[in-house]
């Protein structure tokens, strides 16, 4: 659209597309092209890579459930149509491993070896975020139901499905809600009721994503 957007030296803007069909000529000359064809790197091959850079425990344990499970969420998002915004699957298979290196990293480091329950229920919810964020509600509550044909230790119905639940540290699930901060009115100032952040299980997930995949360095 013509608008100018200033960089600093250090600054440098990479982007995804299926093709160039939009970008001007002088886009395209100023731009440098990396193709990576799927036939070439299978989402497979990343998955394989991630499991053997794990320690042996928990490459073994992952190794029994995460190539089913993760084919088969695959099949179910592509199932949700129309999508908003489509990924190939290489993208969508990168997004749930950064997800669940972080999710798992702290394991590792406190060199406790959680059972394979626990770690199912990380990759379950790393799925579902990495796979099911750009769904919509309906789109979203279809897409569980497949879920839950793979795997039985998503959390029950009546606790709002596995979006409003995230993965605690002894490897259950918990609500969003309930790990909410509690909110006071300030009372030693008049606050701008533009400025108050209200914590609500919405942005308490999305705080909580954001900041621990920038924490881990993860884009």
């Amino acid at each position: 659209n013509g608008d100018t957007h200033p960089m600093s030296e250090r600054m440098r803007m990479v982007f995804e597309t299926d093709h160039c069909r939009n970008a001007s000529p002088s886009t395209v000359s100023r731009i440098g092209f990396v193709y990576v064809s799927q036939a070439a790197l299978p989402w497979k091959c990343l998955m394989n890579a991630w499991l053997s850079l794990r320690k042996e425990k928990i490459s073994a344990a992952m190794g029994d459930f995460m190539p089913r499970i993760t084919s088969g969420a695959l099949d179910a998002v592509y199932k949700q149509t129309p999508l908003l915004v489509t990924y190939e699957k290489v993208t969508l298979v990168t997004n749930m491993l950064n997800l669940l290196t972080c999710l798992v990293r702290p394991l590792e480091i406190s060199k406790v070896i959680p059972n394979s329950d626990h770690l199912e229920r990380l990759l379950l919810f790393s799925v579902c975020w990495a796979f099911g964020s750009m769904l919509e509600r309906d789109q979203r509550l279809r897409f569980e139901t497949e879920i839950r044909r793979l795997s039985a230790l998503l959390p029950a119905p009546d606790t709002g499905g596995i979006f409003d639940n995230q993965v605690s540290k002894d490897g259950t699930w918990v609500q969003w809600k309930a790990t909410m901060t509690r909110w006071t009115f300030p009372q030693d100032r008049t606050p701008r009721i533009g400025k108050l952040v209200v914590p609500t299980p919405e942005n308490t997930r999305s705080t909580w994503l954001l900041q621990m995949l920038t924490q881990n360095e993860h884009p």
